[in-house]
């Protein structure tokens, strides 16, 4: 089970939280990124999760997400854990389709 935590009475932004039980819970943990904000740190889940997931949810509005990121982040990306996560969330052939191909345009 996750809790949404967010300002009273606002939507946006907004934080979920949840217990890592899967395996793909445990890789987001084990590669977390720090983000300094205001001088204090907060820990969010990696890009290629990330990326990775928005592939998953298969929305319009989630694909061009995860295409942004893609794009942004493309140099910096650690492909061993974006394959890993491709693969956790069975998006490996979506992602080049979707992903790679419209951005190489």
């Amino acid at each position: 089970m996750a809790i949404r935590f967010a300002k009273k009475d606002e939507v946006i932004p907004n934080i979920e939280l949840k217990f890592p039980i899967k395996d793909v819970d445990k890789g987001t943990l084990e590669n977390r990124l720090k983000v300094t904000c205001n001088k204090n740190d907060i820990y969010i889940s990696p890009i290629e999760l990330q990326i990775a997931y928005k592939s998953f949810l298969s929305s319009e509005k989630d694909i061009e997400d995860a295409e942004y990121l893609y794009i942004i982040f493309k140099e910096k990306l650690n492909n061993e854990i974006l394959q890993y996560f491709l693969k956790e969330f069975n998006q490996e052939q979506k992602f080049k389709s979707d992903i790679i191909e419209p951005s190489e345009n």
